[in-house]
């Protein structure tokens, strides 16, 4: 673990990261509940999007059931809002 951690260091992982208020790149990624494509792209031609990275925890529902709460909010200022995990919503974790 700790020599991932150097490794990490020496590659500058945080020096390439993106900072608060830069533009994320576009991506395109398969839903795997249900095997849609999700483009980027085409959902910020919308408006803003908003994009949650989580891994399916009992921590991490706890702040999307938050997120879900909010989303009227989101949406009143024309965002979108997409949470990304690696697993599929059915596994625990």
């Amino acid at each position: 673990f700790f020599d991932a951690i150097e490794q990490a260091k020496t590659k500058d992982l945080e020096g390439s990261a993106l900072q608060v208020g830069d533009k994320a790149p576009d991506f395109r990624l398969v839903d795997g509940k249900n095997g849609e494509a999700f483009d980027s792209k085409q959902v910020r031609r919308q408006g803003p999007l908003v994009v949650i990275f989580h891994h399916n925890s009992s921590l991490c529902r706890i702040q999307l059931d938050a997120l879900q709460r909010l989303l009227p909010k989101f949406q009143a200022k024309g965002a979108n809002l997409v949470a990304i995990s690696p697993k599929k919503s059915t596994e625990s974790g």
